[in-house]
């Protein structure tokens, strides 16, 4: 299954602005439960990308969280 483009786009904005603690929202698990593994993929190296410039909900935390859920 893959998301639309505009689930993506919500989801990678939220973690970006929020962080790990999002992951706790249901709307942000249920985005992210409709993502496919490259889309994941994708996302986490968007979140990678983005860690220079949003340190703090950026993290290498929020990468593994997202690697873990994706399993």
């Amino acid at each position: 299954m893959t998301a639309a483009q505009s689930t993506y786009d919500a989801l990678l904005w939220e973690l970006r602005e929020y962080g790990v603690h999002r992951l706790k929202h249901r709307p942000t698990q249920r985005r992210l439960g409709e993502l496919s593994a490259p889309q994941v993929q994708d996302l986490t190296a968007a979140i990678k990308r983005l860690q220079t410039k949003y340190p703090r909900t950026c993290t290498n935390q929020l990468i593994a969280v997202i690697g873990k859920i994706s399993k």
